[in-house]
């Protein structure tokens, strides 16, 4: 059999042309009982000789009989019924085209007809919900290139602008990190609709794409086709993509961990810094320092258990329990005060040491609360964040009124200085309600203390101040909006 467009002969049983792909168009069946009739009726003219009577006779009678109405067969007579067309799989057996399709023959040759019909095909669900790996799955790597090369991409390029804005936000570059992060948001939005879109359009034309690479596949000798599914080729893509992912995550994040760190090492660089300057700014409480270093190096510290004749709730008792603690642990004093901060006639003291200090501040400094009995008990050594405290105390303690006192530590966040508070009440350091809400609390003019909040609800970097009037009944502070209430040249402004 030959094709009818191309002329290419054409394996027996295939259903369409392996050279061009037309649809095989099916020969008529030839009836049994029609073949020796023509056949006679052929032969007739190939009589010459002059016909006897008898057999003027006999041809009367054979064609009075041929011409007669045949009789349709009898239920148990042994003629052979006219053969009907093979169902679709059996039709697949031996074509090259079932073979190159692979699993599923009977629905894209279905949907192939159609094209070939000028029918519009179905909508494959499959290539929808796949995307691309359904393009290694079916060998066709063109078609990842066409639909989904432009969404990669673009996912690599927002990857890369989110690692610029993380590690430049990491380093102190507030306002790149910002620019990023928008621009990592528009891409993102991009990218997800872009991926939404190709899916349906790739769902859409799938079948119609298919049928021609299967045809193109069809011009190659047989030992270049690549027949039927790979799932092998198709996890490996996912593979590929998830390491890659997982190692870009990882890098991220591990140089963003060290640009955080040296960035904020970097603070604590300065030459200037030496142990003696440090000796020299600490100080207990009203004695100069010269006062201060000597009674350190000339007495000996003693033990708490020995500092019984010391009165309890004394400054004396204070001074020796945290003389004896610095001694032990080998920290390096930043400050200390004592006062009687709730107002029982004991009083009680605050203490701070670090690891480092320069003008900005201290780094690596730990809060101590020393009680009336000399216990020294730490209150706080990280920022809520996690990392080492960095900030610097208050001058002394603070009053709201005239008898509680606060002890009140400023927290270096970057942008601006976050204010932790602690009171004591009966003899117990506790951390007040207004700890962490405000930025550099300070006495305010008159009366109560003074904070401020950042303020952007104007468009702009705004500071909105607070009088913090303290109620000692309940421990608690109540916050009055108060422009005036940092003293002239000492507010956020200032």
């Amino acid at each position: 059999m030959f094709c009818s467009k191309c002329g290419q002969k054409i394996p027996s049983g295939a259903a369409f042309c392996p050279n061009c792909g037309a649809k095989v168009q099916a020969e008529e069946p030839v009836r049994p009982s029609a073949a020796p009739a023509e056949s006679a009726t052929k032969a007739e003219p190939a009589q010459p000789a002059p016909e006897t009577p008898a057999q003027t006779g006999s041809a009367q009678s054979a064609s009075e009989t041929a011409a007669q109405p045949k009789a349709a067969p009898s239920a148990g007579s042994s003629v052979t019924p006219a053969p009907q067309p093979a169902p679709d799989n059996s039709q697949l057996a031996g074509d090259p085209l079932a073979a190159l399709v692979g699993k599923h023959t009977d629905y894209y040759l279905a949907e192939f007809k159609k094209i070939d019909a000028g029918q519009k095909p179905r909508f494959n669900w499959a290539a929808f919900l796949l995307g691309e790996a359904m393009c290694f799955y079916r060998y066709n790597v063109e078609l990842f290139k066409k639909y989904f090369m432009l969404y990669y991409i673009l996912l690599a390029v927002s990857c890369m602008v989110q690692s610029v804005s993380m590690v430049a936000t990491a380093g102190g570059g507030v306002m790149i990190g910002l620019i990023g992060s928008v621009v990592y948001l528009i891409l993102a939005l991009v990218v997800s609709i872009l991926s939404l879109v190709m899916r349906i359009r790739f769902g859409k034309n799938f079948n119609r794409a298919y049928y021609n690479h299967c045809k193109q596949q069809m011009t190659l000798p047989a030992s270049q086709r690549k027949a039927g599914t790979s799932a092998k080729k198709m996890w490996l893509f996912v593979l590929v993509v998830a390491v890659i992912w997982g190692v870009w995550y990882a890098g991220t994040t591990l140089i963003t961990q060290q640009v955080q760190k040296a960035y904020w090492g970097s603070f604590w660089d300065d030459s200037s810094y030496s142990e003696d300057t440090d000796v020299e700014s600490s100080s207990y409480y009203d004695e100069t320092d010269d006062e201060a270093n000597s009674y350190v190096e000339e007495e000996p510290a003693a033990p708490v258990e020995e500092t019984h004749s010391f009165e309890v709730g004394s400054m004396e008792m204070l001074e020796n329990a945290w003389v004896t603690f610095l001694a032990d642990s080998g920290e390096q004093e930043i400050m200390a005060v004592g006062a009687d901060c709730d107002c029982d006639g004991l009083n009680e003291g605050f203490g701070v040491t670090a690891a480092r200090q320069d003008e900005m501040g201290c780094y690596g400094a730990k809060i101590y609360f020393i009680d009336t009995y000399g216990s020294v008990t730490l209150l706080c050594d990280t920022s809520p964040d996690g990392r080492a405290l960095y900030g610097y105390p208050s001058n002394g303690i603070l009053y709201p009124d005239s008898t509680d006192g606060f002890f009140v530590w400023d927290l270096f966040t970057g942008a601006s200085n976050l204010s932790l508070v602690w009171g004591v009440q009966n003899g117990q350091v506790y951390e007040s309600d207004i700890s962490g809400q405000y930025n550099g609390i300070q006495l305010a003019d008159t009366w109560g203390l003074a904070g401020y909040q950042i303020d952007y609800s104007q468009g702009y970097r705004n500071y909105a101040v607070y009088r913090l009037s303290y109620d000692n009944s309940t421990d608690t502070f109540t916050a009055i909006p108060d422009n005036a209430a940092y003293p002239a040249g000492e507010g956020p402004l200032a």
